[in-house]
């Protein structure tokens, strides 16, 4: 959908209704990709088994909104108080290719200490003089003798994947201007095995069914440019990320991409009250709608329930983790449960403003790996 930039903003403030959120992986795994480079002990050139200058591993880890990387080595020292660490060259620098070819890589975090500041800075590649910094660090640390740099993805374009390698760089005596310079690099200067950066983003859609994506959400089609007999009050996302559905007020469906398949509406059936909302079931085979009088229309494989009707408008719907049920809330507060899982507790009496909403808990697959620990 293209609009003009002043309907654009309107749009954006006035009629803008909900918001649907694409993420991988499922199933509630952790969003962050870890891997590590091992070095034999002792290796550092060109005066074997120099300790402080001896990597015992480096490690990178890629968030959707951050990307650390770690060197630990042999001896504990802080390089905020150590005087070697203060002098040049002495410093680490990872090396993150995001396209180039091996052996060349495209950009440099340089990682050192000045006047007892940490400090850490990304160059490209082609900037071997650390002319021209991109950005800076958003965080550094050092602790139990691992040093610890972050970066903002953006800083290097947000690849969708990237490698990296490391090298400890340690001027042997600060006192000495002649004093040898001892390398280390984890095994044998080999970069990484490849991180993906997971896919995040998540759709606007308006009254009118205008989309808009941010992130990695894809447009995949919108009712914008069509005249809708009723409004648009919900959005739902399939579970492969690549389609989605919106549905109007008076139960028309309108599916748009990959696996947003029609399994039918109420568009052309006279309501009793208007559809509140749209929930799809985890096969992506189906989907249910809600009325605003608790009515619950199934489709496809969704399962069909038995409706309590009357009461305080419903507002919401949310499918229960294994699929098979809905819970269903009420501006009252009431909670009703259906197929597998029963109502959990309702508010004790009307709350002073209405409920609009309830979203499910869905906990993360005990088989999933667990997240990497926070630095």
């Amino acid at each position: 959908m293209t609009l003009s930039l002043r309907c654009r903003i309107v749009c954006a403030v006035t009629s803008v209704l909900a918001v649907a959120a694409l993420a991988s992986p499922a199933g509630g795994a952790p969003i962050v990709t870890t891997v590590t480079l091992n070095d034999q002990a002792g290796d550092t050139a060109p005066t074997p088994g120099f300790s402080p200058g001896d990597i015992l591993t480096s490690t990178a880890s890629y968030k959707p909104a951050e990307i650390t990387f770690t060197l630990k080595t042999a001896l504990p020292e802080d390089p905020r108080v150590t005087t070697t660490w203060n002098t040049p060259p002495t410093g680490i620098d990872f090396l993150i290719r995001t396209g180039t070819a091996a052996p060349g890589y495209d950009y440099d975090l340089h990682y050192s200490s000045v006047n007892g500041t940490l400090t850490g800075k990304v160059y490209a590649a082609s900037d071997t003089t650390f002319s021209n910094p991109l950005c800076s660090a958003t965080r550094l640390d050092y602790s139990n003798k691992t040093n610890r740099v972050s970066i903002d993805p953006a800083c290097i374009a947000r690849p969708e994947s990237l490698s990296f390698g490391s090298i400890l760089n340690y001027k042997t005596d600060a006192t000495n201007p002649d004093s040898q310079v001892s390398t280390d690099v984890p095994d044998n200067g080999a970069f990484s095995a490849t991180l993906v950066r997971q896919k995040l983003g998540y759709w606007l859609v308006g009254r009118d069914g205008g989309i808009f994506s941010f992130g990695d959400a894809k447009f995949r089609g919108s009712t914008g440019s069509i005249k809708l007999n009723k409004p648009i009050v919900g959005m739902a996302v399939t579970p492969n990320g690549r389609g989605y559905w919106l549905v109007a007020s008076d139960g028309g469906v309108f599916a748009f991409g990959n696996g947003a398949n029609f399994f039918g509406s109420t568009g052309d059936i006279k309501l009793a009250q208007p559809i509140i909302g749209i929930a799809p079931t985890n096969s992506n085979g189906g989907y249910w709608f809600v009325a605003a009088d608790g009515g619950i229309f199934s489709f496809g494989d969704a399962l069909k329930f038995t409706p309590k009707l009357g009461g305080s408008p419903v507002t919401g719907l949310a499918v229960s983790p294994d699929g098979d049920g809905l819970w269903v809330t009420r501006a009252s507060g009431e909670v009703a449960g259906y197929g597998s899982v029963p109502s959990l507790g309702t508010l004790p009496s009307v709350p002073s403003q209405p409920v609009v909403g309830v979203a499910a808990l869905k906990l993360p697959d005990p088989s999933a790996p667990a997240p990497a620990p926070a630095p």
